[in-house]
């Protein structure tokens, strides 16, 4: 009887769990070519789908860090607002003028490319 050798074929991302909810996504030409950029650069070679996984969790990361920055400079504004204002005006007023500075003019808040426009619902 003749011998059958098996080939395994190394899997390449992380093992098959089930539980991953799957997304397909359009990806134009030029954020193709710069996804496959970026995998050129990195060491292990992934594929796309990992490289995208590995992009999002960098994002969204990144996001969070951002998150902490803003709300960080947004009190180093109320300490020198605070600092800066007028002692004459009462409380209340202090806190009015505060709060618009800190928020800007209403015509403005509408154009700010630092917050989102909406909630993404997921269905």
């Amino acid at each position: 009887m003749k011998r059958q050798s098996l080939l395994t074929r190394k899997k390449r991302g992380p093992p098959p769990t089930g539980k991953g909810e799957l997304i397909g996504v359009r990806i134009q030409p030029n954020q193709m070519t710069a996804l496959d950029d970026w995998i050129d650069e990195q060491e292990d070679d992934p594929s796309r789908p990992e490289a995208i996984r590995r992009l999002v969790e960098l994002g969204l990361a990144n996001a969070q860090r951002a998150g902490g920055h803003i709300k960080k400079s947004s009190e180093m504004a109320g300490q020198e607002i605070d600092r800066l204002g007028d002692p004459s005006a009462t409380d209340e007023e202090r806190q009015l003028r505060k709060r618009r500075l800190i928020k800007g003019p209403r015509e403005f808040r509408d154009i700010r490319s630092d917050r989102a426009k909406g909630r993404h619902h997921r269905p």
